[in-house]
C-alpha cells in the first residue's frame, strides 16, 4: 500500500473499507526506522499505528504490521474488529529500500535436488552465476501501476473476475497497492523489468539467491520447517489473513529473509523467471549462468520459482522449487521480481572441471519412455458401466491425505467409461447450457483446438463440470464412488492393479523421465490400464473433479458419503493422476484438493440407479 503525502505530514492508509490518518514525522525520515518513525532509547523504533518495529537495536525500521483489520467501524489501532463476519485484511506500504536492489557476490553452487520427487528439481549439477543484483521484493501493484501510466506496460484485462479461476484476489484494481503484481502474463512480467532497465531473473540466479549460495539452504531463511512467521502459505494451521488467505503486501515476513536478505523467495507468490522450461537432466553437469535447455520449449513454457499464499506443503517452499507455467498464463499465485546483470546466452559456458570444487553426484542413466498408442477417439464415448455396490476399505496408510483407512458401502451407480470429451463438452457449449472453458489458463487448454475433440475437456472449474453432468441427465460421482469404481473391494494400489506404472498403462510423467505424452491423449489411448469395473483413464491424462468438497476422512463406517457440506475455502476434491505428474499419483487411493481448474484436471458423470 503506498503512502501519499499528503498536507501537514499526513499519510491515508487504507485497510479494506477503513480510511484513517498515520501521522508522520517528516523530521525523522532520514532516520533508520524511516518517514513516521523515531529512535527510541532502547535503539528501536516507535512506529506510527500503521506500522511495528522490525529488527535489532541501532538497525530496527519501521515496517507494516502483520495483521490489521479493516471494518466499517471505527477502530483503527493494530487489533482485531468485533463481531462475527467482519472482514480482515492486512495493512501495508511500500517498503521505502525498495528501489534498492540487493547486490549478490557470484559463486558455484550445487542447483536442484537430489530428490526426483522434490518439484522436479534433480538432478543436482553445480553451477556458476556471475555478480549480478536482485530485487529485494517482488514487484508491488503500485510500482507496475507506474509502467502502465507511462506506456510501456499494458493494464490486465478488466475482466480478471471471470478470466482468472480466483480473480477476486488478482491485486490489480484493488487498494491492494503494496501487495505483489500477480496475475500478469511472462509477456507482461518481462516488460516491466525492461521499463525499470532490468530483467527478469534466471532460474539459476534466483535459486543462488534462495539457497543463500553455498550455504545450500532447504528453505530460504535456513532448515526450519515454515511457519506463518516465515512465509504466507496455508499448510501453517488455520488459513487466516497473513496465512494462506490471499496475498500480503511484499515484505512482510521480514523473519523469512534469505541470506542475502531477499523477501518472500517462499509464499505469497511463485515468480516468473527467464528460463524456458526443462529438465535438468537435459542440462551439462557443470555450467556457467545456465538461462535454459539448449531448445526453447515447444509450449512456451517458462520455470516459476518459489512457493505461494494457496500451497500447503512445506516442500512447496524448498529453495529447489521450480514448475512450468504457460507463457500467456494468468494466476492469483504468480507474480516475479527483476534482476540486474549481463544478458543471460543461450548456450552455457561450460567450466573446466577443476574449477569446480563442489561435489557432483554420478550420471543418471535415463530410459526412453514406452510409446503410447495413436489411438482413434473411441466410438462408444459417453457410454456408462454399471457398477454393482459393495462394502470396501477406501483410503490407504500409505499417504496422510487418505488416511485413515475406513469402511464404505457403496450402492450400486453408474459411471462414465471415458473422461468426458471436448467434442461432448462442446454440445453443452453450443446449446447454451455450459460456459467455455477458460482457454487463457494454459496454452495446453484442449478447447476448440483441431485434432483434439476426442482428449479430455480440461480447464473447467468444479461448477463448469458439474453443470454439464446435469445437462447429460447425470451427476459428479462421490469420491467414494469414483475409488470404488478405481480400486474395488480388493485393495488395488492401481486401477488396472499392483504392477508399477509404465506409459502402457497411464499417460503420465514417468519419474525421472520424460513424459509419456506431451499433453493429454486420446481418451481410451490405454486400454491395459482399464479399472476392475471397466472404467478407462482413472489413473493418467487428466486427474477429475469429483461432487465432494474436500475435509478429512472419519474413521467410522459409513454408507454413500458424500463429503463435508462445505469448507472454509470452497475446496473440492480431485481424483487421479494427469499427463504431467509423477506415478504416485496415480494411486488409486490418492486424492488432492483445489478450487480452480487447470490443464490438467477434467472429470467424468455418474448416475444413481
Amino acid at each position: 500500500m503506498t503512502t501519499s503525502r499528503t498536507a501537514r505530514g499526513f499519510g491515508i492508509c487504507l485497510l479494506g473499507m477503513l480510511v484513517y490518518l498515520c501521522p508522520i514525522d517528516a523530521s525523522n525520515a532520514g532516520s533508520h526506522c524511516g518517514p513516521g518513525g523515531t529512535v527510541n532509547a532502547s535503539g528501536t523504533c516507535d512506529c506510527p499505528k500503521c506500522f511495528t518495529s522490525v529488527g535489532p537495536a541501532g538497525g530496527a525500521h519501521c515496517a507494516p504490521a502483520q495483521k490489521m483489520v479493516g471494518c466499517s467501524g471505527s477502530s483503527n489501532n493494530n487489533s482485531k474488529c468485533g463481531g462475527p463476519g467482519q472482514p480482515k485484511c492486512l495493512s501495508g506500504v511500500v517498503p521505502a529500500d525498495y528501489a534498492i536492489p540487493l547486490s549478490i557476490k557470484g559463486n558455484t553452487f550445487i542447483a536442484g535436488s537430489s530428490d526426483f520427487n522434490d518439484n522436479d528439481a534433480g538432478p543436482q549439477h553445480a553451477v556458476t552465476v556471475g555478480d549480478y543484483k536482485l530485487d529485494k521484493y517482488e514487484v508491488p501493484v503500485a510500482e507496475y501501476e507506474k509502467c502502465v501510466t507511462a506506456g510501456s506496460c499494458k493494464a490486465p484485462p478488466k475482466d480478471l473476475d471471470t478470466m482468472v479461476s480466483g480473480g477476486n484476489r488478482c491485486n490489480w484494481g484493488t487498494n491492494r497497492k503494496a501487495h505483489p503484481m500477480n496475475c500478469v502474463t511472462f509477456y507482461e512480467a518481462e516488460a516491466f523489468c525492461k521499463f525499470k532497465k532490468k530483467r527478469l531473473p534466471t532460474e539459476a540466479e534466483w535459486e543462488y539467491a534462495a539457497k543463500g549460495g553455498t550455504k545450500n539452504n532447504v528453505f530460504p531463511w535456513g532448515a526450519k520447517d515454515p511457519t506463518c512467521q516465515l512465509a504466507n502459505f496455508s499448510g501453517a494451521g488455520p488459513v487466516s489473513p497473513g496465512c494462506g488467505d490471499g496475498t500480503t503486501p511484499i515484505g512482510t515476513k521480514t523473519a523469512g529473509a534469505s541470506a542475502f536478505g531477499a523477501q518472500d523467495l517462499a509464499g505469497n507468490v511463485e515468480e516468473w523467471t527467464f528460463d524456458y522450461w526443462g529438465n535438468f537432466s537435459g542440462l551439462p553437469a557443470n555450467g556457467a549462468n545456465p538461462y535454459a535447455p539448449e531448445q526453447k520449449s515447444a509450449l512456451g513454457r517458462h520455470t516459476v520459482k518459489g512457493g505461494s499464499w494457496d500451497l500447503s506443503s512445506p516442500k512447496d517452499m524448498h529453495s529447489v522449487r521450480r514448475e512450468p507455467v504457460d507463457a500467456t498464463t494468468r494466476q492469483n499465485w504468480l507474480g516475479f521480481r527483476c534482476a540486474e546483470g549481463p544478458t543471460p546466452t543461450s548456450a552455457p559456458e561450460l567450466l573446466k572441471k577443476e574449477e569446480v570444487t563442489a561435489v557432483t553426484p554420478p550420471p543418471i542413466v535415463i530410459a526412453p519412455p514406452e510409446p503410447a498408442p495413436n489411438v482413434p477417439a473411441p466410438n462408444d464415448l459417453g457410454s456408462m458401466i454399471k457398477v454393482q455396490g459393495g462394502k470396501f476399505d477406501m483410503g490407504s496408510t500409505d499417504d496422510t491425505l487418505s488416511s485413515p483407512v475406513h469402511s464404505v458401502n457403496v450402492s450400486s451407480f453408474q459411471i462414465d467409461k471415458y473422461e468426458v470429451t471436448v467434442g461432448d463438452y462442446k454440445k453443452c457449449v453450443d446449446g447454451g447450457k455450459c460456459a467455455p472453458p477458460l482457454l487463457l489458463m494454459s496454452m495446453n487448454c484442449n478447447y476448440n483446438v483441431p485434432g483434439r475433440e476426442g482428449h479430455p475437456v480440461n480447464c473447467v472449474e468444479w461448477s463448469d463440470a458439474k453443470r454439464f453432468c446435469g445437462f447429460a441427465g447425470k451427476r459428479l460421482p462421490t469420491e467414494a464412488e469414483w475409488e470404488y469404481a478405481a480400486r474395488g473391494n480388493t485393495g488395488r494400489t492401481f486401477p488396472w492393479g499392483k504392477n508399477e506404472p509404465s506409459c502402457t498403462y497411464a499417460a503420465f510423467s514417468p519419474d525421472g523421465k520424460q513424459k509419456c505424452a506431451s499433453s493429454t491423449q486420446v481418451v481410451g489411448t490405454h486400454p491395459a490400464g482399464v479399472s476392475w469395473s471397466g472404467a478407462l483413464d482413472m489413473g493418467g491424462n487428466v486427474e477429475e473433479w469429483v461432487y465432494d468438497f474436500f475435509g478429512d476422512y472419519d474413521a467410522g463406517a459409513s454408507s454413500d458419503p458424500q463429503g463435508p457440506k462445505t469448507n472454509d475455502q470452497d475446496l473440492h476434491v480431485i481424483r487421479g493422476g494427469n499427463w504431467n505428474d509423477k506415478s504416485f499419483t496415480l494411486r488409486a487411493f490418492g486424492r488432492w484438493y483445489t478450487k480452480q481448474g487447470s490443464d490438467w484436471i477434467g472429470f467424468r458423470c455418474a448416475k444413481s440407479n
